[in-house]
């Protein structure tokens, strides 16, 4: 895929016509992300991959934002095509502005209310017919799928456990895996830049990035919320946003298994 224009699927050329394309540099999900103004004035987004497991994510995101429709404000599938082992997907926008936007920034007292709003809702959603399982044994299952392939990089692991092999890592979540769950629907990648917020208010607006979202353990979302939190706006507003979550934020421990268990994908 070329870095100055992205490609552009034949099924797409009526649907974009005429539209002028930034890249978008913030997120790692190993997708390439473009932002593009149509004539119209309207803006859509394309994500595109090519190879694993970045492909089988983009999928996964196609099926639960169809699913997604119309009960959370998420992004509209305007297409998905596979082609010669390139993947493209194209969505509508979701008005807002990224909580990690540098004028969100400025009011992280705001930032943290609204991610602690949004997480109930994304939390409130029934999973009695949720088709979308991404609990513990589910992820760990493909965290070995994706090493058996090859897949898994250790370049990027969190400060906390650079330089810890396969099977160190494997043996701490042994250890430290959660006997019990609470499950709910969950984001899956909880973090500032997937939530939108409005520029005035700084309301929810919507939430983006839904390609490991399903079933699992309510500290899933809140374990990566506050490692984002911590990130962006500092350690300090880590507390604030589980007061806001309410009513008693997981124990450290519990929330040290799903930070461990994010650095599988």
């Amino acid at each position: 895929m070329a870095s100055d224009q992205p490609w552009i699927p034949p099924a797409f050329w009526n649907l974009v016509a005429g539209a002028r394309w930034l890249p978008v540099a913030i997120g790692m999900s190993g997708t390439a992300v473009w932002q593009g103004a149509l004539p119209a004035g309207e803006a859509v987004y394309l994500k595109l991959a090519e190879g694993e497991p970045m492909a089988s994510e983009l999928r996964s995101e196609v099926e639960r934002l169809r699913w997604l429709a119309g009960k959370l404000p998420v992004p509209q599938v305007m297409g998905y095509v596979e082609d010669q082992g390139k993947h493209a997907l194209l969505l509508s926008t979701v008005p807002g502005m990224m909580s990690c936007a540098k004028q969100a920034l400025q009011r992280p007292d705001a930032v943290v209310r609204a991610l602690a709003a949004g997480l109930h809702t994304i939390h409130a959603l029934p999973i009695a017919t949720c088709p979308f399982d991404e609990r513990d044994e589910v992820k760990l299952a493909r965290a070995r799928a994706y090493r058996a392939a090859g897949w898994w990089d250790p370049v990027d692991l969190d400060a906390d456990h650079q330089g810890l092999s396969w099977d160190e890592l494997m043996q701490n979540i042994a250890a430290t895996r959660p006997t019990t769950a609470d499950l709910v629907f969950t984001h899956g990648d909880y973090c500032l830049p997937n939530v939108l917020i409005d520029v005035t208010t700084f309301a929810v607006t919507g939430f983006i990035d839904w390609g490991r979202a399903g079933i699992a353990d309510r500290a899933q979302d809140l374990a990566l919320a506050a490692r984002s939190i911590a990130y962006n706006l500092g350690e300090a507003w880590v507390a604030p946003f589980f007061r806001a979550y309410g009513p008693s934020a997981p124990a450290e421990a519990r929330l040290a298994f799903y930070r461990l268990l994010d650095e599988f994908f």
